[in-house]
């Protein structure tokens, strides 16, 4: 949904941000190098783009190393009672594992995104909401995650600098993850901050809290700090392309991803299984950005895709990297046990129902 205030870059803000979207913690002599600008003027632009909240910078992790699978969920709700579609929103915001929750137009009204050990823990969390709602769903369709990319500086000329990006996939190799671990990452997931912030917040050593940052890091699963843009502020609007592949083979995968590092539209590009093959993350200022998107598709793979849904993307209820409240939340959802949080959303509640499955 676009912003009712919209803000400008100029044309040294797009050329930083260009630079460092997607590697935060780039020294400023670094970025003055590649842009040629001046480092006062890198200072400025960074600076300038914070205090009007265009970007924050967020930890990027990957979820996949924690032995999760991410499925997304398209769907309209039955009911037609306000008091009701309200409470039944509330409770699937409030399931353990939901990544994205966002209100949507089009064929769907919400799309959820929630990740699991498997696909037996989404069943048995939409299985709870049946339970104390009754037949929620009108219609739904879903598909699992294999890959992520994100090229969140789509706005932008990707052309002035090498195509850059950062992902996930699925990796399963067994993890020494363990409760310290948890609360590191549930805080460096809400925003990125110093060892010294991060040991005071966690009450623990300041070489314990780097220590585990580090080890985070090691694993894969704190791939990197980027620039998170709000594009909204920009005046664009967001719309998701979801498309099914007639023929999916890896040099269309490939030439997917290679159209996806030079389109300024695009800003993320996922692979799933299920009922579509590949979700694009778009931006677009007027229709006919989306319009001209749709056709160069067509025309860079003829016959080779089928649309079958843009979502444009409205009002977003719940955001959250790392969707995991309490240890044992993490723990319920990768061993195929499921926490109700429907009555009590506390982690007392939530860690005595854990000892209890």
């Amino acid at each position: 949904m676009q912003s009712d205030v919209v803000k400008r870059l100029s044309d040294n803000e797009k050329l930083v941000l260009s630079a460092c979207a997607l590697s935060a913690v780039r020294p400023i002599e670094a970025i003055a190098r590649q842009t040629g600008l001046s480092q006062a003027s890198v200072r400025y632009a960074i600076q300038r783009m914070l205090d009007e909240r265009i970007i924050e910078p967020r930890n990027y992790l990957d979820v996949f190393r924690l032995g999760l699978s991410s499925y997304v969920l398209l769907f309209s709700l039955r009911s037609q009672e306000t008091a009701q579609r309200s409470q039944i929103v509330e409770a699937l915001a409030k399931l353990p594992g939901v990544v994205w929750f966002s209100e949507v137009g089009g064929d769907y009204e919400y799309i959820l995104n929630v990740c699991v050990g498997d696909v037996h823990s989404l069943m048995q969390l939409l299985d709870q909401v049946g339970e104390r709602f009754g037949e929620v769903f009108s219609k739904k369709v879903f598909a699992q995650h294999v890959s992520y990319r994100d090229y969140s500086y789509g706005f932008s000329d990707k052309g002035q600098f090498s195509p850059e990006f950062v992902g996930t996939s699925p990796r399963f190799t067994k993890l020494n993850f363990d409760e310290t671990d948890h609360l590191v990452l549930r805080e460096i997931a809400e925003r990125p901050c110093s060892y010294r912030e991060l040991a005071e917040r966690l009450k623990m050593p300041t070489t314990t809290a780097q220590y585990r940052v580090e080890k985070l890091r090691r694993e894969g699963i704190l791939k990197a700090t980027i620039f998170l843009v709000n594009h909204s502020l920009l005046g664009f609007s967001s719309i998701l392309m979801l498309l099914y592949a007639k023929v999916s083979n890896k040099s269309l995968r490939a030439a997917l991803h290679e159209f996806a590092l030079t389109s300024q539209n695009i800003t993320t590009l996922t692979e799933s299984v299920g009922s579509w093959d590949f979700e694009l993350s778009a931006i677009a200022r007027t229709p006919n950005d989306m319009r001209q998107l749709r056709d160069e598709i067509a025309n860079r793979f003829p016959g080779q895709f089928e649309l079958i849904s843009s979502v444009p993307m409205y009002r977003l209820i719940r955001w959250n990297q790392y969707p995991f409240q309490s240890f044992d939340e993490y723990l319920a959802s990768t061993s195929c046990r499921v926490l109700s949080r429907f009555e009590d959303g506390n982690d007392d509640s939530a860690r005595k129902s854990a000892s209890n499955l």
